[in-house]
């Protein structure tokens, strides 16, 4: 049987764990994912009656949340109260992070250094770190928690109990996150990942988190199946292409696409520079040189599918390079790597799989593949950054890979050409919407 989702660990990282599954698999399955499934989801998102209403919404209490990240760290009542510092952190398979914090750490007259060396120590593993002054303590695992909160009494500890229990909520719909006061306890509806390939479902659960902490699942209902198991990367200094009137709204808009395919061989390039540099793995420098051969192909590419309808790719303009900080290194990385990369891997192969015109299907096909093992690189060179980075820079970078999310969202909310959307295979809004927040979900957890 497979392992179930710990909380904080993505789902890449997750099917790796049990199945030695790469990203690609997970990025197609998505891309793959049924007309079937894609109407079950997004009907379950809009609160449709096929789904269960365990919890009334006039009664439903719902997690307190900052638009669609839930503060783990608010609305909670323990017994243990006196602290300046609050931290609580979770494991998963690309090891353990912190998913909310609040106040102080180390509020000390004297040095605090041993004290906050102390405390990133402890928020590498699973519980709650909190501190007094210059005193750190420690409540790891479930257990831990549990002795922390004392009797749970608010929605909130319920919800942070369950999702201790490897359960998620979501913000935006009571369907899917909400609690309610019952007898002994909170009613809680949350998911959890059930199967994690071919298919790969998603459920939901009716809890009962007992004012102990112990969890009971009432009820439980699968509402999603996937089957089947480009934006790149722009360097820093990069000019916008010119618009021409002269060309088609497709010949522009892949004439676009291959500038810009054209100017991630610059991209990579520098990256591989850098690595070299901080002296990275050769896997990676290696990686990073590879993937600006693609490119260069890539750029051949579609810039045969612009001429194919009738326009002329421009060469890319980018600024001579500047000195990079490893800060400005990591930050280029996960904007343009972790996140847009990433997702331009998962349009890519819809692409592939949806557009009418076959020249884009193929073209495409043939890139998306690629595309997947950069996003894969991001994430790789992300995790060796982190260990190099610190820690402020770390919640720096978290905040700007939050930022471009915020901003590829808007992007998506864009009017676009209903000719264009069908012949490139592009997703239909709603749809890259939610395959915007899947991926939020499972692998942009900042």
């Amino acid at each position: 049987m497979p392992k179930e989702q710990r909380p904080g660990e993505t789902l890449a990282a997750h099917i790796r764990a049990n199945r030695a599954l790469p990203l690609g698999r997970y990025l197609r399955g998505l891309a793959r994912a049924s007309a079937l499934a894609s109407v079950l989801a997004g009907s379950a998102c809009d609160g449709d009656d096929s789904l269960a209403e365990w919890i009334p919404s006039e009664e439903a209490i719902l997690p307190l949340c900052d638009e669609n990240r839930w503060l783990s760290t608010e609305g909670l009542d323990p017994v243990v109260a006196d602290y300046d510092y609050l931290a609580v952190a979770v494991c998963g398979g690309q090891g353990c992070n912190t998913i909310g914090s609040v106040g102080t750490p180390c509020v000390t007259d004297g040095d605090p250094s041993d004290c906050v060396r102390e405390v990133e120590e402890e928020r590498s593993g699973k519980g709650v770190t909190l501190t007094r002054g210059s005193e750190v303590v420690v409540y790891p695992e479930s257990r831990g928690l549990v002795e922390f909160l004392g009797e749970v009494n608010t929605p909130q500890e319920a919800i942070l109990v369950a999702y201790f229990d490897w359960f998620f909520v979501r913000c935006d719909d009571p369907q899917f996150g909400a609690a309610r006061l019952v007898t002994d306890g909170y009613e809680v509806v949350a998911t959890k990942l059930t199967e994690i390939c071919d298919p790969i479902v998603e459920t939901r659960f009716l809890l009962h988190v007992g004012s102990n902490g112990q969890i009971t699942e009432l009820d439980s209902q699968a509402y999603s199946s996937e089957y089947g198991l480009c934006i790149g990367r722009r360097p820093s200094g990069l000019r916008a292409p010119n618009a021409n009137s002269r060309h088609t709204v497709a010949g522009q808009h892949f004439a676009g696409i291959a500038t810009l395919e054209a100017a991630a061989v610059i991209a990579f390039d520098r990256l591989a520079a850098d690595l070299a540099a901080l002296g990275a793995p050769d896997a990676l420098i290696d990686d990073a040189r590879a993937a600006a051969r693609d490119e260069a192909r890539h750029a051949k590419i579609m810039g045969d599918v612009a001429r194919h309808f009738g326009a002329e790719p421009e060469a890319p303009e980018v600024a001579p390079a500047e000195p990079r900080d490893l800060y400005a290194i990591a930050l280029e990385n996960g904007v343009e790597g972790c996140v847009r990369e990433t997702f331009g891997a998962l349009t890519g192969c819809y692409q592939g799989l949806h557009a009418k015109d076959p020249h884009v299907a193929a073209a495409m096909r043939s890139v998306s593949d690629d595309e997947i093992r950069h996003a894969d690189l991001s994430h790789r060179v992300d995790a060796f950054l982190h260990t190099l980075l610190t820690p402020t820079d770390r919640a720096r970078l978290a905040t700007a890979k939050r930022a471009a999310i915020a901003e590829l969202r808007s992007e998506l909310e864009a009017p676009r050409s209903e000719a264009l959307v069908s012949l490139a295979g592009h997703p239909h809004p709603a749809l890259e919407s939610r395959r915007l927040d899947r991926l939020e979900q499972d692998l942009w957890q900042c």
